[in-house]
C-alpha cells in the first residue's frame, strides 16, 4: 500500500492562472499510456480537470510524475517544485476516497467528481494501466464514494441558484406551471436545463435580447420573444425568473400591469428588477440574497456531514488493509 502515490494541484492550495499550466490534455494523456505500455509498464491514472490535475500511481516515483508534469504540461521545474502537492500510502489512499466522495470539492458533496473519475478509470483501463492491488484501491475508492452518497446527507440540499429556484417552484401547486426565462447567458442555460430536467411539464417562455441564440435550442418546443417584446411574453405567465446582465432595470411595475406573474426570481447582479416592483400586491420577488440564505444553510448542513464521511471511508481503507494482509499470510502459508 506505501508503493500507492498521488501528486498534483488542485483549487485549494493553487490559484487558476498556475493550476492551469499543470493541465494535462486527453491526447496527452493518451500519449503517456502508450508509452507506459510500451515500457511493459502499468498502474497509473491521470485526472485532469478545471479543479484539479491528479496523478496516482503504484509503484511510481515522485521524481517520474514530476517528469510527467514537465514533459506534459506548462508547468515549469520551478512552478512543479513549488506547487506540487504529493501524498503517499494510506494517506494517498484516503485523498483519493475523499476526491471521489465529493469531499475535496469546491461544492462539498458535488459528485460531478465521481463521474469525472470513473470516465478517468475507464480511459486508463481501457489502455491496459489499471492491474493488481492497484486496481483494488481504485475499487474502493468508488466503492466508500457510493456508500457515503447513500450513508449520509453530504449532497442534500441545492447549492446553486438556479437549481434553489427549483425548490422554491416545487413548494407551489400551481396546475400546469408558466415560465417565463429572461435570459439565456450562463445563469439562464442553466435555469432552463434544471426547469427542463426537474419541471419537465412546464409550459416555457424564452426571452432574449438576440433571437438567433434561441433558434439553436433542440428540446421541447418554446416560445421565443425578443427583449422588446417582453410585455407580451410576461402576459399569460405565473413565473418570471430574471437571469439578465441589462445595464439598468428591465422590469418595472407597469410592464406588469396587464401580466399574471405571481412570483418573480431576480438572478441578475446587479438587479435588472426595479425596487418598487416589490411593492406590487400578490408578487412575491426573490433575489439572490433571497436564495443565498438557503444555500449556506445548505451548505453548512453538508460540512457537519464530514466527520460520518471521514468515518466511512477509513473503514473502507482499514478493510483494504485488511484484505492486503489475509491475502500475504496466504502467500506465505502456501
Amino acid at each position: 500500500m506505501e508503493k500507492f502515490l498521488v501528486a498534483g494541484v488542485n483549487y485549494k492550495k493553487t490559484i487558476l492562472s498556475i493550476r492551469s499550466k499543470f493541465s494535462i490534455s486527453e491526447q496527452a494523456i493518451k500519449e503517456i499510456y502508450t508509452q507506459f505500455k510500451h515500457e511493459g509498464r502499468t498502474n497509473i491514472i491521470i485526472l485532469s480537470t478545471c479543479n484539479r490535475t491528479e496523478i496516482y500511481g503504484y509503484g511510481i516515483s515522485e521524481g517520474e510524475i514530476k517528469n510527467i508534469f514537465e514533459k506534459y504540461t506548462a508547468a515549469d521545474k520551478v512552478a512543479i517544485e513549488k506547487h506540487l502537492i504529493v501524498r503517499n500510502g494510506r494517506e494517498a489512499i484516503q485523498h483519493l476516497c475523499s476526491v471521489s466522495a465529493g469531499l475535496e470539492s469546491q461544492i462539498i458533496g458535488d459528485y460531478e467528481i465521481a463521474g469525472q473519475l470513473r470516465s478517468s478509470f475507464k480511459m486508463a483501463n481501457e489502455a491496459g494501466m489499471t492491474t493488481g492491488l492497484f486496481q483494488k484501491i481504485l475499487e474502493t475508492s468508488l466503492q466508500a464514494s457510493k456508500s457515503v452518497r447513500t450513508q449520509t446527507n453530504i449532497s442534500d440540499g441545492t447549492t446553486s441558484t438556479s437549481y434553489a429556484v427549483i425548490q422554491h417552484l416545487k413548494k407551489y401547486s400551481l396546475n400546469h406551471l408558466k415560465i417565463c426565462l429572461i435570459g439565456w447567458g450562463k445563469i439562464g442555460l442553466a435555469t432552463f436545463r434544471n426547469i427542463r430536467q426537474h419541471l419537465p411539464d412546464a409550459d416555457l417562455t424564452i426571452v432574449n435580447r438576440s433571437l438567433n441564440k434561441l433558434l439553436t435550442i433542440d428540446h421541447a418546443p418554446c416560445k421565443l420573444y425578443s427583449l422588446n417584446d417582453m410585455e407580451q411574453a410576461l402576459s399569460n405567465v405565473d413565473v418570471a425568473i430574471i437571469a439578465t446582465a441589462a445595464e439598468g432595470y428591465l422590469i418595472r411595475p407597469s410592464i406588469l400591469l396587464h401580466s399574471r406573474v405571481k412570483i418573480i426570481f431576480d438572478l441578475s447582479v446587479p438587479s435588472n428588477i426595479s425596487p418598487d416592483v416589490r411593492d406590487l400586491e400578490h408578487l412575491e420577488v426573490y433575489n439572490v440574497d433571497d436564495l443565498s440564505i438557503e444555500i449556506n444553510k445548505n451548505l453548512d448542513r453538508r460540512s457537519k456531514e464530514i466527520p460520518l464521511a471521514m468515518q466511512i471511508i477509513n473503514t473502507y481503507i482499514d478493510q483494504l488493509y485488511a484484505w492486503q494482509e489475509r491475502k500475504k499470510s496466504r502467500t506465505v502459508c502456501s
